[in-house]
């Protein structure tokens, strides 16, 4: 039973294992193959999370959580050496989109 002190985003199934969330933000899919997360995509950049459970993947997203997780992977990739310029454009844009979001 979800916690009621923890929100979940309210979501629509599609299927037995993808769902979208009502606003349309998020998609969450999982593949059928033993113990493989929900891969959580936030839909206007494409950025994929994966969390264990559908549940967990709903309280990140509500939370606000699943957002900043996608700003760490991008500050990250930033600060690596190791990442193409095509990656590196990809992650700026990212960063971008999500500033406008919190500046709003």
């Amino acid at each position: 039973m979800p916690n009621p002190k923890k929100p979940l985003t309210p979501i629509r199934k599609l299927t037995r294992h993808v769902a979208v969330s009502q606003d349309g933000l998020w998609l969450y899919t999982w593949v059928e193959d033993g113990n493989t997360p929900w891969d959580t995509t936030y839909q206007p950049t494409g950025q994929v999370v994966c969390y264990p459970s559908l549940i967990e993947a709903r309280r990140q997203t509500a939370s606000g959580g699943a957002l900043q997780q996608m700003v760490y992977d991008c500050e990250a990739i930033l600060a690596s050496d190791a990442s193409s310029s095509s990656t590196r454009a990809l992650a700026e844009e990212r960063l971008t989109h999500y500033a406008a979001l919190k500046a709003a």
